[in-house]
């Protein structure tokens, strides 16, 4: 059974966010097209780019098999990269360096 509706639609708010944040991490970034490539976090926005934002806004809600395993393989990448930002955030040992980083 597929998802709501509406369920597909919050899935697109969130990524329209992540979107915005990327072009505004792009718009400061101090290279442009190193951008793209930049290996400081775990992903690299190229990959934030590719797997994280374009699935669930270019993809259909009806959409065949590679489709829904892109855009569940998006849904997996921000719930993970969301448990790594609340678990660094609520660590009371983490240091203002870490919590900056992330």
């Amino acid at each position: 059974m597929r998802m709501p509706h509406w369920f597909h639609q919050i899935d697109m708010v969130i990524c329209f966010i992540y979107l915005i944040q990327y072009v505004l991490k792009l718009y400061i970034s101090q290279n442009r097209c190193t951008y793209f490539i930049d290996y400081s976090n775990d992903y690299t926005n190229l990959v934030n780019l590719t797997l994280i934002i374009c699935p669930p806004l270019v993809l259909p809600y009806e959409s065949d098999s590679i489709g829904l395993f892109l855009v569940s393989l998006s849904r997996l990448i921000r719930v993970t990269k969301s448990k790594l930002l609340v678990t660094v955030f609520i660590a009371e040992d983490a240091s203002e360096v870490t919590k900056t980083i992330f």
